[in-house]
């Protein structure tokens, strides 16, 4: 059974499920993710709890910043196998306050569980004063644009799975996540439909367009950094098979043409990369689009 159709059976047990996040105009947004061992962090790792719990923060706290919510409250929920060391759960406490510390957040609650076998990190963002936009807003003739370098961070779990040396700083920072949560809020009054894009930006694109009745006309190329045409050309790997993948706290959103300056001057205030890939109308549909990383139980 594929993710989306998981998706679409609970949405129909229940109807008030939102996007990503659950959000009321002018009111509260919430959200929760989680980090599996394996899937999300590896053991192997000096730093695997602070890259877990701050992945699992990351995806939950774009979900809500991308209803131009303001996020404040985190519940924390740690379930670990009965033999864990003491020092791990301390270590797992220390960078919850960490980076509940950077994001401006106030720990107010959670759970603690025992496993048969792997650790999972679970995280509640709760936040208020959302303004939307959502996913169904877009309209046609509307801008497609989107921040930072898509496919860093599957680059960055590649390198560290497969242990390939030489790129340590490159894999610190995509597997430990800052995303530029003043953006989606700054942007939100401007934006007519948004969406982080931690399910892929085809996968994610493909569900504003779905949700407003459009398809998009892509015009530019992805965009990736210098360093990543770097890996890309010293390891001869071809840049589809990581900006097809999820994982990016990036942003995606649309806007009509009029406030194209106003979106690319915000980002230029937060020295954030930003980009315009397309636009909203019946036309190129490239290859990547509708694809992510979706689960797949078999």
């Amino acid at each position: 059974m594929k993710e989306t159709d998981v998706i679409k059976l609970i949405k129909k047990a229940f109807p008030l499920t939102g996007d990503d996040s659950y959000w009321e105009k002018d009111g509260i947004a919430m959200s929760v993710d989680s980090s599996i061992q394996g899937r999300h962090f590896l053991l192997d790792r000096e730093n695997w709890i602070e890259e877990g719990i701050w992945n699992s923060v990351a995806g939950a706290i774009t979900d809500v910043a991308a209803v131009g919510s303001n996020p404040k409250l985190i519940m924390a929920s740690f379930c670990f196998p009965s033999r864990t060391d003491e020092s791990v759960i301390k270590k797992a406490v220390k960078a919850l306050s960490d980076v509940s510390k950077y994001f401006n957040l106030s720990v107010v609650g959670g759970d603690l569980s025992q496993t048969s076998s792997d650790i999972v990190f679970s995280i509640s963002v709760i936040g208020f004063n959302a303004v939307g936009p959502g996913l169904s807003s877009a309209k046609k003739g509307d801008l497609i644009g989107v921040t930072g370098w898509i496919g860093s961070r599957p680059l960055g779990w590649y390198l560290a799975i497969n242990k390939i040396e030489g790129y340590r700083d490159f894999v610190k920072q995509a597997l430990k996540p800052c995303p530029n949560i003043k953006f989606p809020i700054m942007a939100a009054r401007y934006a007519s439909a948004m969406t982080d894009i931690t399910d892929g930006i085809g996968f994610d694109l493909a569900n504003i367009c779905r949700k407003s009745n459009l398809k998009p006309n892509i015009f530019s190329e992805i965009p990736y950094s210098d360093s990543m045409k770097n890996i890309f050309s010293e390891l001869n790997l071809d840049p589809e098979m990581f900006y097809k993948q999820g994982g990016d706290y990036e942003f995606l959103l649309t806007f009509e043409e009029k406030n194209k300056k106003k979106v690319k001057d915000i980002a230029k205030s937060l020295d954030l990369p930003f980009s315009i890939i397309g636009k909203m109308e019946k036309g190129n549909v490239p290859d990547w689009y509708g694809k992510g990383s979706e689960i797949v139980w078999r």
